[in-house]
């Protein structure tokens, strides 16, 4: 059997981190490697976690005195793992007992894909399924796709890891994930629900953080793969739709025609050409 390390960052997680981590000791898959960070967590979290240990000493433990973010932590305990497969786990959530068992056996029976994912239930302030369907092609413009999915680590470093510029505003594993499809990678579904989304009040936490960053995140997703973009057939809409993107307001928008400029910056001139060109058409027929 393929070893499967599970790595989890704990920042201010004593409420759930316990049930989080025992949910991936209970599991039926035993060639688990466990690796745990407290990324300085000011409340409680490191005595749980050390009460955890006493029991299960297996667990590998790193105790940050400073913080360094969630992208930073889990490429820290990727780089000490040594798994051949990886799973990122939030430590307020919950997953089944087969999970690892199935996801394993989907990377060892398919080695044609990266990356196995499942369908999801939101639990505690409500009772609903979430599905992800995988869009190759849209995935550039909505995450499909969970953030505790299974992948292999050497496909990992090819997608060029969790980008840190996103450590502040999520989406980290939205990036991730159109890293691995611009690699030209696969994403494998298990049609079942094994994983369990912790909600935080009215919304998912994560969720609450996307809609305060959407417009800087979807900046810097676009800054960094341009080229997707240009390839794709929405990307007139997304010229459409984004506030960067509307040149009828340039005078009252500076900041953000400056966004636009230092986008044009990282990409090569052709792509520059095919953008301005685009865009031109856009103004001309009557958009903005």
């Amino acid at each position: 059997m393929a070893k499967v390390s599970v790595v989890i960052p704990v920042y201010n997680k004593e409420k759930y981190v316990k049930e989080a981590i025992q949910s991936v000791l209970n599991q039926t898959y035993k060639n688990i490697e466990i690796l745990v960070l407290n990324d300085a967590s000011t409340d409680k979290s490191k005595e749980i976690i050390l009460e955890i240990i006493e029991k299960h000493p297996e667990i590998i433990f790193i105790d940050e005195k400073e913080n360094i973010g969630v992208c930073a932590a889990r490429n820290k305990l990727i780089d000490m793992a040594k798994g051949e497969y990886i799973l990122p786990f939030d430590a307020d959530d919950i997953i089944d007992k087969t999970y690892v068992e199935k996801f394993a056996k989907a990377l060892d029976e398919n080695p044609e894909y990266s990356v196995v994912y499942c369908d999801v239930k939101r639990f505690q302030a409500e009772n609903k399924y979430k599905y992800y369907n995988m869009n190759y092609e849209d995935i550039i413009y909505t995450n499909f796709v969970i953030s505790s999915s299974m992948f292999r680590k050497t496909d990992f470093y090819q997608a060029g890891c969790y980008k840190e510029w996103l450590n502040d505003i999520g989406c980290e594993d939205w990036e991730l994930w159109i890293s691995f499809t611009k690699k030209g990678f696969k994403f494998y579904k298990i049609n079942e629900v094994l994983y369990f989304y912790r909600v935080l009040g009215s919304e998912p936490c994560m969720t609450q953080i996307f809609k305060k960053n959407i417009r800087l995140i979807r900046y810097l997703i676009f800054k960094h793969h341009t080229s997707l973009y240009l390839q794709s057939r929405k990307f007139i809409d997304i010229i459409s739709d984004e506030d960067f993107f509307r040149f009828s307001k340039f005078k009252q928008n500076y900041k953000k025609y400056k966004r636009l400029f230092n986008i044009f910056l990282s990409i090569s001139v052709v792509e520059f050409i095919v953008c301005i060109t685009m865009l031109v058409s856009r103004i001309g027929g009557g958009g903005g």
